[in-house]
């Protein structure tokens, strides 16, 4: 499924000059950073997009609504948003891109608004050839340390944005014929799991550094490693 992106209601780099909570991209963004906008609980969306769209101190690239709505204040590959503030290298205005989600501390993340998020990630993360492990939140990369400066997307611990992050940017499986191999039950390839698969079967790979198996002959698997070295690419 895919959303539609709002640019031409909220146009920064068209209604103020460089320098108005924007600069100049010098070069291709290689990371995302998400925030939530932490303003009164139940803010309306237009009032979140205003505050971004007028302000002189801060911006972003994305807004993303309760209801999976998505705004676009500026282009991500030319304009750089003031958006992280003192941050990560990696994450620094310069480098990165900036999601503010519509969000307040105590309310709940609509699933709606976490899948047009994924849509959103993936569409970057595939455009600009951003590594999924170089999406992260506001308040794990914002200086002087994890969560003192910035805490933002609240509601959200760490660990579990993670877990999600990893689930919607996970590569495409791709397609292999084996050769002869067993398959085991951990990533370290320990633990015999389903004996040796005959040559000549296919199977889908979603994790070529480890060799995690999607799917089994057309099905899904979903489980089980085996060694690279005994496939061939299809």
């Amino acid at each position: 499924m895919s959303y539609p992106i709002n640019a031409s209601t909220y146009p920064k780099a068209k209604t103020y000059p460089v320098g108005h909570g924007y600069g100049m991209r010098p070069g291709d963004p290689i990371s995302i950073v998400v925030h939530s906008t932490e303003g009164a609980v139940g803010q309306s969306l237009s009032s979140a997009a205003s505050y971004i769209y007028t302000s002189s101190a801060i911006s972003a690239h994305y807004l993303i609504g309760r209801q999976a709505e998505i705004i676009q204040f500026l282009d991500p590959q030319k304009y750089s948003a003031w958006h992280s503030g003192d941050a990560e290298s990696t994450y620094v205005n310069v480098n990165s891109i900036g999601i503010e989600c519509l969000h307040a501390r105590g309310e709940n993340w609509p699933t709606v608004q976490k899948d047009a998020l994924a849509w959103l990630l993936q569409e970057l993360c595939r455009s600009y050839a951003i590594l999924g492990a170089q999406v992260d939140t506001h308040g794990q990369v914002a200086l002087p340390g994890p969560y003192q400066r910035k805490v933002d997307p609240t509601d959200w611990p760490h660990a579990d944005f993670i877990a999600w992050r990893d689930t919607v940017l996970r590569p495409p499986a791709k397609p292999y014929q084996v050769m002869g191999l067993p398959v085991y039950e951990r990533a370290d390839h320990t633990g015999l799991l389903w004996g040796y698969l005959t040559p000549g079967q296919h199977i889908k790979i979603d994790d070529p550094s480890n060799g995690h198996v999607s799917e089994l002959d057309g099905v899904p698997a979903g489980i089980g490693f085996v060694d690279m070295a005994g496939l061939t690419p299809l």
